[in-house]
């Protein structure tokens, strides 16, 4: 979809100029080709979460056809107003309709032919749509009004969707790096494809899903028997030491780290794929220490260097400012929370960071207890 949003006020409103533009052609007046102008452009922007539901469903009937385990599909990105569950795959549909995506992986293997028709599968159904649309228009020469130019708004977004999804483009959305199906396939085109482990990926997927529904329980037994099953993935620690206080409570955690201490404290070469779960893992281990009020803080100290000499982004610099408010650095320490943690996209980890800075009496002159407080509730909220 084009780059903007297309939340829901955009919808009412494109849906007031399809009404208007009806109106007006209902009435016959000198003013119908503006008519024909309002139903066919507010007709191509509510033809958005449509288009984009081709799209994606396109995606994942593929993947499914081809053997696929397809997890979830996201028709619109953002805070999701709805999603339900049909077997192992959740549907949800997000507020920002510009985008969707679609999360699914081999059971075992994959080839490049089966990447290159899942990635191909989106555009494919809206432009089969689109010659769908074309054959209604050419079979109806006589066929005029509003129906015409919803169908014809319709054929244009399905087209333009379809022909814009395989152009080889990166743009950033809300922070976030996104590639185009086109970019994916030139890069199955140019590259030789690497060998993966799916085994990793499908726990990882089913972890965090858990987490993400309050399966605390689930998420903590699905976590440690990842762990089990690949104790070379430090990702699986990581993720075992963040649910633990939610399972159980953050003693919990600190037990799990200080058990681990042979796999986390040595000294290694950390190569670029692995940097994100080795910077998780050290954070998380950090971050249960500092929560404990007899954790390692020099261990904590240890801990959170390694995570931010490879991870520069919020969450390790708002552990570290804990830290600080921990060893006698309080003003210090909370100016770098509050610095770090205003940026952290979950509000489930923003509220961690909170009740610490609560917990822990921190203020300054600009924010006093009960301002975090008062953010907390909010936050709560949210979550």
């Amino acid at each position: 979809m084009p780059r903007g949003r297309f939340g829901l006020e955009s919808l009412v409103v494109s849906g007031l100029m399809v009404l208007a533009g009806s109106a007006i052609l209902a009435a016959g007046a000198v003013l119908e080709p503006f008519g024909y102008i309002l139903v066919a452009w507010g007709g191509f922007i509510l033809m958005a979460p449509v288009t984009l539901a081709i799209h994606e469903l396109g995606h994942a009937g593929v993947a499914a056809l081809l053997g696929r385990r397809v997890y979830q599909i996201n028709i619109g990105t953002g805070r999701a107003f709805g999603a339900f569950s049909i077997g192992l795959t959740r549907l949800a549909f997000g507020r920002d309709l510009g985008f969707g995506y679609v999360i699914q992986m081999p059971l075992k293997t994959a080839s490049r032919a089966g990447d290159m028709a899942v990635f191909a599968a989106g555009a494919a159904a809206n432009l089969a749509v689109a010659g769908v649309m074309l054959w209604l228009v050419n079979g109806a020469p006589h066929w005029g009004g509003v129906p015409a130019a919803l169908t014809l708004a319709s054929l244009f977004s399905n087209l333009i969707t379809g022909a814009m999804a395989l152009v080889p483009r990166t743009y950033a959305f809300e922070g976030q790096a996104l590639v185009s199906d086109g970019r994916q396939l030139l890069h199955l085109l140019l590259r030789r494809r690497a060998a993966v482990d799916w085994g990793p990926l499908h726990d990882a997927y089913q972890a965090v899903s858990l987490a993400q529904a309050k399966r605390w329980s689930q998420a903590e037994a699905k976590y440690r028997d990842a762990f089990a099953r690949y104790p070379d993935q430090p990702g699986f620690l990581g993720g075992l030491m963040h649910i633990l206080p939610f399972s159980k409570d953050h003693e919990a955690a600190r037990a799990c780290a200080e058990a681990h201490e042979a796999f986390l404290r040595p000294e290694r070469e950390v190569a670029a794929p692995m940097a994100v779960s080795w910077g998780y893992a050290w954070g998380m281990a950090a971050w249960s220490f500092v929560r404990s009020p007899i954790g390692d803080l020099a261990a904590a100290d240890l801990y959170s260097r390694r995570a931010l000499d490879l991870d520069s982004l919020p969450h390790p610099r708002a552990i570290r400012g804990a830290l600080l408010a921990r060893t006698g650095e309080p003003e210090r320490g909370l100016a770098e929370m509050v610095e770090s943690f205003r940026t952290l996209p979950n509000p489930g980890d923003q509220l961690e960071f909170c009740d610490f800075i609560i917990a822990h009496g921190l203020e300054s002159a600009d924010l006093k207890t009960p301002d975090f407080e008062d953010y907390a509730v909010h936050l709560r909220k949210l979550t």
